[in-house]
């Protein structure tokens, strides 16, 4: 094998090398950015629901004080 036989194995190696290790980071990159999305989307749900359940929350409120409130009514109105 000659000299620049070789340069070209070893190259050739190297390349394989660099190339694996851009692999590695772009799939670390990606995987990062999978959990950062995933983390995104708990949190949106999270508000979501609390948003839903304080609406919930407040329309059973509303809703007792309007009977609360028709109930003194026609107790004032019967004494």
């Amino acid at each position: 094998m000659s000299d620049n036989e070789r340069k070209e194995s070893n190259t050739t190696v190297v390349d394989y090398d660099r190339q694996f290790q851009e692999d590695l980071e772009r799939a670390q990159a990606l995987s990062l950015e999978s959990l950062a999305l995933e983390k995104f989307k708990m949190q949106k749900q999270q508000l979501e629901c609390r948003s839903y359940s304080k609406t919930v929350f407040t329309q059973e409120f509303q809703d007792r004080c309007r009977v609360g409130n028709g109930d003194s009514t026609s107790q004032s109105s019967n004494e």
